[in-house]
C-alpha cells in the first residue's frame, strides 16, 4: 500500500515533469524522489495494472 509521501512524490512528479523540480516541492532530495519513483512506485503501477510514469530524456510524462 502507498504511504502518502510516496503518492505527493508522484504527484510532484507527475505535475512538474521533473525528479528535481518534484523535489523542491516536496522537501526531498533529487535523489530520495528518484528512489520513491523508480523503487516504491513499481509497487503502485503492479497494483493499479499500469504504467504511470514513462522518461523522456530528462522529463517524466
Amino acid at each position: 500500500m502507498p504511504t502518502i509521501r510516496m503518492l505527493k512524490t508522484f504527484r510532484a512528479v507527475a505535475r512538474t515533469g521533473s525528479f528535481a523540480a518534484a523535489a523542491d516541492k516536496v522537501a526531498l532530495t533529487q535523489a530520495a524522489v528518484s528512489m520513491v519513483v523508480s523503487l516504491q512506485m513499481r509497487g503502485l503501477e503492479q497494483a493499479l495494472g499500469r504504467q504511470l510514469l514513462t522518461a523522456a530524456r530528462a522529463r517524466s510524462r
